[in-house]
């Protein structure tokens, strides 16, 4: 399948005063036409009829200023019953896609596709974010600075946006994102709820792909994963070289039984437990075998938790590491 999907974002935002850089285009091709099949004499008569000032409609012709998305969707349905016209979202292929209000100060690049990146700051995501309802934020938590540092890097790599990073009262670090754009794009592309989150489920849309599938559970995982603080002990425990475990938590069964497929599809097979005194649920993937095909496919990518589970291999018998490895052709 391919690791790459296309974004149909006119499709997200429409019915939202938004306006969009790179519509220009498209735009004047569809109001060309409506002039050259006799439709209409001339541009005012097609602003007229969108109920748009004659200045703002020759603006959106040269690309002067974003179009509102809901004026451009209105043309399209003008276009559709007067002549004989059809525009795919999916074929066009718009060379960029920026968010604005008429200035370009301040814009947010909106990605063309869903990558690999995006899937993984998705699974971060549902796992330790939110969108605060009152105040269009996407906030983040992490008890480890270089992790939210990374990111805040990685939300200005997709959409050229860079977040607000405090030290809470409890030694946590919070990221806030301010952007009703970007609230609005990850509630409508991926269900992420708007407020409280509730019996989440991994978004149907990265399951169509098995690589985003996986950077799913790589963002979920650096957020809700755990595995053996290695760090800490000077002599490793009996009970981690006996039976190392890596776990993924949430209150949310229904999420972890997607993961848990995810896992399968990478020949693992971890199983599901209840945590009754948290009234949570755990998904362990157990066994040393386990264990390294989860670091051959990369599982985190959170700094430390790398760090941790690299440290746990480690402990693995060299000679039977060796064969392991072998037999996984890593």
């Amino acid at each position: 399948m391919n690791s790459e999907i296309s974004i149909n974002w006119i499709k997200i935002f429409e019915g939202q005063k938004i306006y969009l850089y790179g519509l220009n285009g498209p735009f004047k091709k569809i109001a060309d036409k409506l002039v050259s099949e006799g439709n209409y004499e001339f541009y005012n008569d097609i602003s007229k009829n969108l109920k748009i000032n004659q200045r703002s409609f020759y603006y959106y012709i040269r690309g002067e200023r974003p179009i509102d998305i809901n004026c451009f969707t209105n043309l399209i349905s003008l276009a559709n019953n007067t002549i004989d016209f059809n525009f795919d979202y999916n074929k066009h292929s718009f060379k960029e896609v920026l968010v604005g209000g008429g200035s370009r100060k301040n814009l947010i690049k909106l990605p063309l596709t869903i990558n690999s990146n995006l899937a993984y700051l998705v699974g971060y995501l549902f796992g330790d974010g939110c969108i605060k309802s009152n105040e269009w934020t996407i906030n983040f938590c992490d008890e480890y600075f270089e992790q939210i540092d990374l990111i805040n890097d990685l939300f200005f790599k997709l959409f050229k946006i860079k977040g607000v990073i405090m030290k809470t009262g409890d030694n946590r670090y919070e990221l806030n994102i301010y952007s009703k754009v970007l609230a609005i794009f990850f509630n409508k592309l991926f269900q992420m709820p708007i407020g409280i989150k509730n019996k989440i489920r991994m978004p149907p849309i990265l399951k169509t792909s098995r690589e985003l599938s996986v950077s799913f559970l790589r963002g979920f995982s650096d957020a809700d994963g755990g595995l053996p603080r290695m760090e800490e002990y000077e002599t490793i425990p009996k009970w981690i070289l006996s039976s190392p475990n890596i776990e993924v938590a949430s209150k949310y069964k229904e999420i972890l039984l997607d993961l848990k497929e995810v896992f399968i599809n990478q020949d693992i097979k971890p199983n599901l437990y209840y945590h009754k005194n948290n009234n949570s649920f755990r998904l362990i993937v157990s066994g040393k075998g386990n264990i390294v095909k989860c670091k051959n496919f990369k599982m985190f990518n959170h700094p430390l938790k790398k760090r941790r589970l690299k440290s746990l291999v480690e402990t693995f018998s060299p000679r039977w590491l060796s064969m392991v490895e072998h037999d996984l052709g890593i």
